[in-house]
């Protein structure tokens, strides 16, 4: 049965990033938001090639909650504890912790945090029933002050302090976090810098093809200026 568990957690994308990053960053304990975790495990999957286009990678930070709360038992037996929906100042935060081995064994039960680690639900957002707004949805981002509150972002769900509104391709506007509009910034950024690259043989080509053009002009206008004299 433990054999079974453990592999589980090799055959998930998600496990395999985060342990790999655990070990070559020789952690022992990390705390932060879902959107910073998500974040953090999307660039480190980079850096060790394993791709993020695959169904089993989550795609917004409540889904990575989801997928740490199903993983937990895996990864209790290797050694490391995820104890999710910590509220901290009406932020929820994400806690991964290495455990002893003698400690790891995943018919213990968990203490000190009142929470069942088979009840998946603890890991989704009060709200998690509303249709959520993904990143690509979003038209542009804009600061109000005056908006200033403790808001339920549109993309992540979990309440924070935050002055950031989105505007939306359809629909009204909508507050975002902070760690969300940073991570809509980078796909932005990224995207015009694809964008760029594929226009930029188009753009070459036609100014290589009006710098032919003026040649074959002067050209002409050289042979007609020959006959005329001759």
């Amino acid at each position: 049965m433990k054999i079974q568990i453990e592999e589980a957690a090799h055959a998930s994308p998600v496990a395999t990033v985060l342990l790999d990053y655990a070990e070559t960053r020789k952690l022992k304990k990390w705390e932060g938001t879902p959107s910073q975790l998500f974040t953090l495990l999307l660039n480190h999957a980079k850096q060790i090639g394993v791709s993020t286009n695959q169904k089993a990678w989550p795609k917004a930070p409540h889904v990575l909650v989801r997928q740490l709360n199903e993983l937990e038992p895996s990864l209790k037996s290797l050694s490391w504890e995820v104890t999710t929906g910590i509220k901290l100042g009406g932020t929820r935060k994400i806690l991964i912790q290495s455990v002893p081995s003698d400690l790891s064994d995943t018919g213990q039960e968990k203490k000190d945090n009142n929470w069942d680690g088979r009840d998946a639900r603890d890991a989704i957002p009060p709200n998690s029933s509303k249709p959520l707004v993904s990143l690509d949805d979003l038209k542009s981002v804009h600061w109000d002050a005056q908006f200033y509150d403790e808001h339920e972002c549109a993309i992540c769900d979990y309440k924070k302090l935050t002055s950031w509104k989105a505007e939306l391709f359809k629909g009204p506007d909508v507050p975002i976090c902070e760690d969300c509009k940073l991570e809509w910034e980078k796909r932005r950024k990224l995207n015009e810098g694809t964008k760029k690259k594929q226009t930029t043989p188009l753009t070459e080509f036609k100014s290589w093809s009006l710098h032919a053009q003026t040649i074959m002009s002067t050209r002409q206008n050289y042979n007609d200026n020959s006959r005329r004299s001759t």
